[in-house]
């Protein structure tokens, strides 16, 4: 039998142009339900996932071995690129741009909604497994630029749109009206 080899595709072709309006959408519109904050906060708020000292407990092992301080303290650029992150996400980047190089942390990812001793850890070139709770953080982006390093500021989560892009669903055929239009149960109505 032959093997089939496909050689991987930078992921930079699947990011939403500079200065796309998608990109700031993260901040305003970031994802409800992490592990690490509620979906609500009225009476019926559901409640967390994950226990507070599972993950803090997990994350205290990982900085103690990187001879790290925990709980970290974050600068107020750090606070500014990840203030639509929950505690959790922001320390698990802060953790990955404190332990890896510069040079590491071009064209690398990581799924934040993972803990610091799960999943895959940090990644050059490829995107970790996406699943419907993925978060991947880019350390070489930014909401302005796609060449802004992560010791200079950089750093964005990917976009909803953009983790579509990965999976098939091309930028430019996501929009609502196609859905629609594709939809069978609108074709039986029409």
């Amino acid at each position: 039998m032959t093997a089939i080899k496909i050689d991987p595709l930078p992921v930079s072709r699947f990011f939403t142009p500079e200065g796309d309006s998608r990109r700031r959408q993260i901040k305003d519109f970031p994802q409800c339900g992490s592990l690490d904050r509620s979906m609500s906060h009225g009476p019926d708020a559901k409640k967390r996932s994950v226990d507070n000292e599972k993950w803090e407990a997990d994350h205290l092992t990982a900085f103690s071995h990187a001879q790290l301080a925990w709980p970290p303290e974050f600068s107020p650029e750090f606070a500014k690129k990840t203030s639509h992150l929950g505690r959790r996400a922001c320390e698990v980047v802060w953790y990955w741009e404190r332990v890896s190089s510069p040079e590491q942390l071009v064209n690398a990812y990581v799924d934040i909604h993972m803990g610091i001793n799960f999943g895959r850890g940090l990644v050059q070139g490829l995107v970790p497994c996406i699943a419907c709770s993925s978060r991947i953080w880019c350390f070489d982006r930014s909401v302005e630029s796609d060449d802004t390093p992560a010791h200079h500021g950089g750093g964005i989560e990917m976009a909803g749109c953009e983790l579509l892009a990965l999976q098939g669903f091309s930028l430019q055929s996501q929009s609502s009206a196609l859905a629609v239009s594709t939809s069978p149960a609108d074709r039986k109505q029409a």
